[in-house]
């Protein structure tokens, strides 16, 4: 573990370019093991630079404690998250310090996590990263600015399951003391847990940067730790962002910056989550799996209208809509007040004012429209699963808000007239013209069913009957009754809608809760912003996430459906007054991982998975000033800024320093600005899709013209989809699936709101 080696990184930033090393290397992170311990050099290190000393002396306060970063796991033993999606948020004490500015730091870095692609994907030596990404800002470093992306993305790269390559390239196994000898007097083992993304062997190199150790001993407090260094002290050192310089903290980082992820970063990633490291895990405790219980013999199931269920649900409200269907489970209701016109057609008899004497009377219409306010409700369903036809396959689709299901019905329209031809001779009896006319109308249509609350779904086995059913409405006009009239007329119109059902033959399938089986690395992991209700609010939506589980069973490949409700964030960004115990001054601490232990091997450390909550709290205590032992150094005048944060970059843009006032001024206004429409509508794969974005802000503030992007955050969006400047989201959508997107609108002075978005895309029915 090194701690007397980074002051080098201002000089080696200064220099020119090194050569290319091939070697790289990576350390996994899991929780502890017996024998790492403190007194063997398994405690963090933090420095603060008190009293002032020359900027390359290693003098200061050293403060050592426990952490669970300090834990590095041999190969096969280390720990991973298997949930493809994270959710993540901001709680009232972040915003409140670090306003809108804040979040767009943090979002930046997640957006850096985000971009990246499977792992798998990348070449063998992983060229498509940089071996050396910091950066320093000098107008930041002078000001004593700690850099808030920064800090977050070694937060998130340590959270994946990496620890510090750098600081365990050597580390201590075990040691002893000799007969008869005390403190420092120990015989040592020294083991390495930094290893080669490419061949696995046990590696000395970080970044191509080669090192080697010299073994430290304190007695008061008992302190042993092999220290790396750099084997030649002319070379320009290539760190990785897993070594984390800013959320040590080490004081001399202050302008440092990261602007990517390195090669020995995107190494260790590739290791944990490839596709072929197969380890034997559980879902996490919030997931549950879907399974096809074929035990029991297939089972008979008929399918009921969804355009009656849609109807129901429209006018009627929680209460009502349970008592019309006792099983099914409403999750939510929102109401609306709506304007609605209601149509009156009204067929009748009539002779003009110039027609001769004799003359039949003409068919004529009364058309009365009349305007009435109606409450209509918006319910969330949680055990409602539609019906469809995808590749030739009937499939089950949740419905979570019957609004968003439009499709087409059917409508075949007969109208019959009764009229005279031109020639007619007086007194001819009218003649009779039918017309049919099929239309499709835009109204929720399907078909449905309402899950039993101890089963998760069902697997069709196969289509058993259709049953097609009619449903017939007739207007009817009273006969013609006019004086002199010869024969009676009448008018009828007739409307029948046609309704299909159907009878499926299907397997039942179970809700597993505990699922241990031999699973392949997920490749990716996306991290989606989730706001509470509001920007301010203090809660959390419930998600409702789906996605397929790999696992390898009797040497076949397997893919399980798993179903996670996500009724917190995964990863919550605070910030509280941290500066006890003085003189250990943080600037960010982060909640110990839960570590699933369900597949761990006999006699092995390992593997196992990570699992949320994360709460990540940076230091808001703001500006804090060191001052010596009195009664020396005790004024303004003599004492020494420790930290503050900012946000910078390369240019010569003046840094953001926290807290900023007008920037959390911003963030207050958005919660008074409003992004429609609420959710986004479903749409078919090889479909054009459309949907038009606003906004509608109740503050002077948001001033147009708005600009409509893709948020920094947002996860990957559906090949074939895009957005306008114009806020159209528009195209012809290539692949299925559920995907989470966030779009961002801008206004004309710079201002931003955010909204995510749950976009469902289907196959063709």
């Amino acid at each position: 573990m090194s701690r007397f080696l980074d002051y080098r990184w201002w000089v080696l930033c200064l220099g020119l370019a090194a050569g290319v090393w091939p070697a790289s290397g990576f350390s996994p992170l899991g929780p502890a093991e017996s024998w790492q311990t403190p007194v063997m050099g398994y405690e963090r290190v933090a420095e603060t630079r008190f009293p002032p000393t020359p900027f390359f002396a290693d003098t200061g306060w050293i403060i050592y404690f426990t952490d669970f970063s300090t834990f590095p796991k041999n190969l096969g033993e280390e720990y991973r998250w298997n949930v493809p999606v994270l959710y993540y948020a901001y709680d009232q004490s972040f915003l409140d310090y670090f306003g809108s500015n804040g979040v767009v730091a943090v979002d930046a870095a997640v957006a850096i996590m985000n971009s990246l692609s499977n792992v798998s994907s990348y070449s063998p030596d992983l060229s498509e990263f940089p071996l050396r990404e910091a950066r320093v800002n000098y107008t930041a470093a002078a000001l004593h600015l700690f850099d808030l992306k920064s800090t977050a993305l070694e937060i998130l790269i340590e959270r994946l399951g990496l620890a510090d390559p750098q600081q365990w390239a050597w580390a201590l196994r075990s040691r002893i003391l000799l007969p008869g000898a005390s403190c420092p007097v120990f015989d040592y083992a020294v083991v390495q847990r930094n290893f080669d993304p490419v061949t696995w062997e046990p590696s000395r190199y970080v970044n191509g940067t080669l090192f080697t150790y010299t073994i430290s001993q304190l007695c008061t407090p008992d302190f042993g730790d092999a220290e790396e260094f750099v084997v030649d002290p002319t070379e320009i050192y290539q760190s990785a962002v897993a070594s984390p310089k800013i959320s040590y903290p080490r004081t001399i980082y202050r302008g440092y910056f990261h602007t990517s992820l390195t090669r020995d970063d995107v190494g260790g990633l590739r290791y944990l989550y490839r596709t072929n490291n197969m380890n034997i895990e559980s879902t996490s405790a919030d997931s549950v799996l879907f399974y096809t219980n074929v035990a029991g013999g297939l089972q008979l199931l008929l399918t009921s209208n969804l355009t009656l269920l849609a109807s129901q649900a429209l006018t009627n409200n929680a209460a009502a809509l349970q008592a019309l269907y006792p099983d099914l489970n409403i999750l939510a209701t929102t109401n609306v007040y709506t304007n609605v016109w209601i149509t009156n057609l009204t067929a009748y008899f009539t002779n003009y004012p110039l027609d001769p004497f004799g003359t039949p009377p003409h068919l004529a219409f009364i058309t009365n429209r009349t305007l009435t306010v109606q409450t209509q409700y918006r319910h969330t369903f949680g055990n409602v699963l539609t019906f469809q036809v995808v590749n030739g396959q009937w499939t089950t689709v949740p419905l979570p808000d019957i609004t968003t299901h439009v499709g087409g019905q059917l409508v075949t329209v007969q109208t019959t007239t009764a009229t005279n031809y031109p020639f007619d001779p007086f007194g001819t009896p009218p003649h009779t013209n039918t017309t049919s006319y099929t239309y499709a109308t835009n109204v929720v249509s399907g078909e449905y069913i309402i899950m039993p609350t101890n089963l998760c779904g069902i697997a069709i086995a196969g289509l058993q009957a259709t049953l097609v059913s009619t449903v017939t409405n007739s207007v009817t006009t009273a006969a013609n009754t006019a004086p002199g009239a010869t024969n009676a007329q009448s008018f009828t119109q007739t409307v029948l809608y046609y309704t299909t059902n159907h009878v499926f033959t299907y397997y039942p399938v179970d809700c597993v809760f505990t699922n241990v089986a031999l699973r392949q690395g997920i490749e990716k992991v996306t991290f989606i912003r989730r706001n509470y209700d509001s920007l301010l609010g203090q809660f959390f939506a419930p998600i409702t996430n789906y996605y397929t589980s790999t696992i390898v069973t009797n040497n076949t490949v397997v893919q399980q459906r798993i179903r996670r409700i996500v009724t917190q964030p995964d990863i919550l960004f605070s910030a509280s007054d941290l500066t006890a115990p003085f003189p250990y001054i943080p600037t960010v601490t982060r909640s110990t991982p839960i570590y699933g232990t369900n597949g761990v091997l006999p006699n092995l450390a390992g593997p196992g998975t990570i699992e949320g909550l994360v709460n990540v709290q940076f230091n808001k205590v703001g500006p804090i000033y060191l001052n010596g032992s009195y009664p020396f150094s005790i004024d303004e005048l003599s004492s020494v800024l420790d930290f503050v944060w900012g946000s910078f970059d390369g240019t010569t843009n003046a840094p953001v320093v926290y807290p900023t006032g007008t920037s959390i001024y911003n963030l207050e206004n958005q919660v008074l600005i409003q992004i429609s429409p609420v959710y986004l509508p479903n749409g078919w794969v090889g479909q054009p899709y459309r949907a038009q974005l606003a906004t509608a802000g109740a503050t002077p503030n948001w001033a147009p013209p708005f600009t409509w992007s893709k948020a920094p955050a947002s996860g990957a969006w559906p090949p074939g989809l895009d957005i306008s400047p114009g806020g159209l989201i528009s195209g012809t959508p290539a692949a299925g699936g559920f995907y989470e997107i966030a779009v961002q609108a801008t206004d004309s002075v710079g201002r931003t709101a955010q909204r995510s978005y749950s976009l469902n895309l289907t196959g063709l029915p």
